[in-house]
């Protein structure tokens, strides 16, 4: 096995266990924090919000470097969304590693691109059965990639642009890959 101990696929109950609920009830919490700001950059196909966190100490005075994070471009891959929340619970729960990074940087997480594909219980797909990841470059995007592309385009074009950006995916027969979205 790729992992070298046992795998086993998992319940469906497992694949399907975050979700847009539960998101919710974790935004209600972390927007407690003054570390944090959250917004709405677009919608889904089924007008369904696309939350946008951003994660910093606004009382630090020192210039910050741009963090960007976004999880749940694949619905049945929740274990991106479990990722996206250890590094917000991380971040706001007062290690020296979340301090240094809040007050150094401005990290923002996108928690779930494909709210209506994660609500349908679609494995790849959002509502208008299109694979988000593969519709990047498309002619006509849909409108949770117009909603990514035209926010990442504006955080690349300021001051302080991203240095660090994470697409979160996941497997669960323990294959690990990284998605780079070029220009």
């Amino acid at each position: 096995d790729p992992c070298g101990f046992a795998m086993r696929k998992p319940s469906e109950t497992a694949l399907w266990a975050y979700g847009r609920d539960a998101l919710i009830a974790d935004m209600q919490q972390w927007v407690l924090s003054p570390m944090v700001t959250i917004d709405v950059i677009g919608s889904s196909v089924q007008n369904r919000p696309l939350y946008h966190m951003v994660l910093t100490n606004p009382a630090s005075q020192v210039k910050k470097r741009r963090i960007w994070i976004h999880a749940r471009t694949h619905p049945i891959e929740a274990e991106s969304s479990f990722a996206a929340r250890a590094i917000v619970e991380e971040l706001l729960g007062g290690s020296a590693l979340g301090r240094l990074l809040l007050d150094h940087a401005y990290v923002h997480v996108l928690p779930m691109l494909n709210p209506d594909g994660v609500e349908l219980l679609r494995a790849r797909e959002n509502a208008n059965g299109v694979d988000l990841e593969s519709n990047w470059s498309a002619a006509e995007p849909q409108p949770e990639v117009q909603a990514l592309r035209r926010h990442l385009t504006a955080l690349m074009q300021s001051s302080a642009p991203a240095e660090v950006a994470l697409n979160l995916h996941s497997a669960w027969d323990c294959k690990r890959y990284f998605v780079y979205h070029a220009a």
